[in-house]
């Protein structure tokens, strides 16, 4: 015989098991599939125009624009390229190594020349270190954010 109290307990179950489930399905992108280089985008940021990357780096500046929802990085990868990042998920720490999904912008392109391009971020998982994932990690990130 089913309680009150047991059929609370089978729908919360069943309520986490769904929200854990469709974040990680949300992050399938951005782990699945290969990084575009730092030093790719930032040697020619016109041609990254509107296109959708995965990068990874470790945040070296960061801050927020007051008065905003907005905040900014620059992430540095193992090759010292870097990265300009403008995100609406939180500031991130700095030193934290993290990989991040979202689209190259540029500020202006004159005559084919991309000036001020940098990554709007639409996703990010978090990385404590640069060895193999867990999915403890994965899933504290995505709880983080």
């Amino acid at each position: 015989m089913h309680t009150r109290g047991s059929n609370i307990r089978a729908f919360l179950t069943l309520l986490l098991m769904v929200v854990l489930l469709s974040g990680c399905s949300a992050g399938v992108d951005l782990i699945e599939g290969s990084f575009t280089a730092l030093g790719d985008i930032s040697a020619n940021p016109a041609a990254f125009e509107g296109k959708k990357v995965r990068v990874k780096g470790r945040v070296v500046v960061s801050g927020k624009m007051p008065f905003a929802s907005t905040s900014f990085f620059t992430l540095v990868d193992e090759q010292g390229d870097e990265l300009s990042v403008i995100t609406e998920q939180g500031t991130p720490a700095n030193e934290m190594q993290l990989w991040s999904y979202g689209v190259i912008e540029n500020i202006a392109i004159v005559q084919g020349i991309g000036m001020g391009g940098h990554l709007k971020e639409q996703r990010r998982i978090c990385q404590p270190n640069w060895g193999d994932w867990h999915t403890t990690q994965l899933l504290s990130c995505w709880l983080e954010e």
